[in-house]
C-alpha cells in the first residue's frame, strides 16, 4: 500500500514537473547536442562549445578546473550556461566573442571600470553656466538640481535676478540641462483668463 502511494506521488511530480516544462518557454536556441564527459578540463570544454557554436572564445587566465556531466538533447547554449553557472563564472558576448572569466575578475574589471570613469570626471575641466527663470522659483529648481551634480559641482542662486549659476563637469551639465529645460513652464490660465484670449 505505501509502494501504491509512492508510486502515485512520484506519477504526480513527474505529471507537475512536464506541465511546467511545456508552459515554460525555452530561450535557447541553438544546436542540440549530447555530451557525456568524465574528468574533463574546462578549457577543453570551452573549446568543445566553440566547434560547435563557431564563436571565439576567450578565456580568463584564472578560469581553471575540470567538470564532469551528462547531457542529451540539449541546445549548446544551454549547456554551456549550466556549466558557466555551475563553476561561478561570468560570460560576456562581444558581437561573436565570448568573454568568460571568474565572478572575481569580472567584479575588478567593473570596480577599474568605475575608477577610470572618476578619474577621467575628475580630470575634466569644469564650466559654468547660467539660467533665468521667468516662472519657476530658481531657488526651488536649485534644490531638485542639487541631485545631479557630479561631487565638484555647485549651484548658486541669484535671487535678485531669479538666476541658477551653475558650475560643473561637461558630463553633468548635460544631465542638468534637461531636467533644467523642463522646469520652465508657463504658469497655468485660470478659466477667466482662458476667456479673455
Amino acid at each position: 500500500m505505501f509502494r501504491r502511494f509512492l508510486i502515485r506521488v512520484s506519477l504526480g511530480l513527474m505529471v507537475t514537473v512536464a506541465l511546467i516544462a511545456q508552459e515554460a518557454p525555452h530561450p535557447y536556441t541553438g544546436e542540440r547536442i549530447s555530451l557525456n564527459l568524465q574528468d574533463v578540463n574546462l578549457h577543453d570544454f570551452f573549446r568543445l562549445i566553440h566547434e560547435i557554436s563557431g564563436l571565439n572564445i576567450v578565456l580568463g587566465p584564472d578560469v581553471q578546473g575540470s567538470l564532469t556531466l551528462v547531457l542529451i538533447d540539449v541546445p549548446w547554449d544551454q549547456a554551456l550556461d549550466l556549466v558557466v553557472k555551475n563553476y561561478g563564472l561570468v560570460a560576456e558576448l562581444e558581437g561573436n566573442v565570448l568573454r568568460v572569466m571568474t565572478r572575481e575578475t569580472a567584479k575588478r574589471e567593473l570596480e577599474a571600470q568605475k575608477e577610470l570613469s572618476q578619474a577621467v570626471q575628475e580630470a575634466a575641466p569644469l564650466r559654468t553656466i547660467t539660467h533665468r527663470f521667468k516662472y519657476a522659483r530658481a531657488a526651488d529648481v536649485a534644490e531638485i538640481l542639487r541631485r545631479f551634480l557630479s561631487p565638484r559641482g555647485d549651484i548658486a542662486v541669484d535671487e535678485r535676478t531669479n538666476t541658477l549659476i551653475i558650475t560643473d563637469v561637461p558630463t553633468a551639465l548635460e544631465r542638468i540641462l534637461g531636467p533644467l529645460s523642463r522646469q520652465e513652464t508657463a504658469p497655468r490660465r485660470s478659466h477667466s483668463q482662458l476667456l479673455l484670449w
